[in-house]
């Protein structure tokens, strides 16, 4: 749910900051440059951190090559595309999902002129959505996870729906603006995409797992990125609160760091999480918080704060 939510506002918020191609024509080079910028820092730090639970193992000469493969790898963020999962699993596994959004990036300068909607490629969008949602159905059970989930040539759809929601918002969203009259009216369809998606959590067990690792929540999340985009009601008040707009910066920190605390706190892997001790979770979601801020004031934030005025001064 998460994935698909976070890769869907990924290409809706980007397409949002660039508008059009044209800002990217003279723009691709230090676009990727920010990009990656963006990702690497965070991702070497907790890389390295994750290296003594990986040490174990590896003292013969096969599974000391294969450690230094999938090392390699994860350093080049090319994880997602081995479609095996002590690979893309390998070391920080929520960095499975950085392979994938390096992938979006290189490809986003393109995707934004291609997918517009004043372009001719809109018609061809439809059979490819209809293809790829029956083409879901043949894949074999043990590839789910390899396939369908992680790999970014799958899972690139996410993103090309979030820079057509957004090509749907650029035209859309002042019509709508006017036609919700009042806070109140734009406050009940905030709720009303809330409950949406908490639903189709609330049923997402009779839905094929291949369906949920894919296209299951376009429909409630999408709606929910638009609807809160429009800014109109009482909730999108609420979150445009200073200490919300600081969880939102922080909020890749988290992402990354929150595997490794787990592993140092528990001594284990993820899926061997403690279940039903509500203290144990509580308590490790502070400690992650915690680590998160210090990391994006003195990491993050230095590191995206030169690379704006140095990528700025080159020109």
């Amino acid at each position: 749910m998460g994935v698909s939510f976070f890769f869907i506002l990924s290409g809706f918020i980007l397409s949002l900051n660039y508008k059009e191609d044209s800002q990217l024509k003279s723009y691709k080079r230090i676009f990727i440059l920010k990009r990656i910028l963006r990702i690497y820092p965070l991702h070497i730090i907790t890389l390295i951190f994750m290296l003594p639970f990986s040490f174990p193992g590896i003292w013969t000469l096969k599974s000391l090559s294969f450690w230094i493969i999938k090392l390699m790898v994860q350093v080049l963020l090319l994880q997602s595309f081995i479609p095996l999962e002590s690979v893309f699993y390998s070391f920080n596994g929520p960095s499975w999902s950085l392979s994938d959004e390096m992938f979006f990036y290189i490809l986003f300068p393109f995707l934004l002129n291609i997918y517009s909607l004043n372009q001719k490629w809109i018609k061809f969008l439809l059979p490819l959505m209809v293809f790829f949602i029956i083409g879901l159905s043949f894949i074999p059970e043990k590839w789910h996870l390899a396939i369908v989930y992680v790999q970014p040539p799958v899972r690139i759809m996410d993103f090309i729906l979030g820079i057509l929601l957004y090509q749907f918002y650029k035209v859309e969203n002042i019509k709508i603006k006017r036609w919700i009259l009042s806070r109140k009216l734009a406050t009940i369809m905030e709720i009303g995409v809330i409950i949406l998606f908490v639903l189709f959590f609330a049923f997402h067990y009779w839905v094929p797992l291949v369906y949920r690792y894919s296209i299951y929540y376009w429909i409630p999340g999408s709606l929910l990125i638009f609807v809160f985009s429009l800014n109109q009601g009482a909730i999108s008040k609420i979150l445009s609160q200073k200490i919300f707009e600081k969880l939102g910066e922080i909020s890749f920190s988290f992402y990354l760091v929150h595997g490794v605390v787990l592993e140092y706190f528990l001594f284990q892997p993820r899926n061997h999480f403690i279940k039903n001790d509500m203290g144990m979770v509580l308590g490790l979601f502070f400690i992650t918080l915690f680590i998160s801020f210090p990391l994006y004031k003195y990491i993050e934030l230095p590191i995206k704060n030169w690379a704006f005025h140095k990528l700025k001064s080159d020109g």
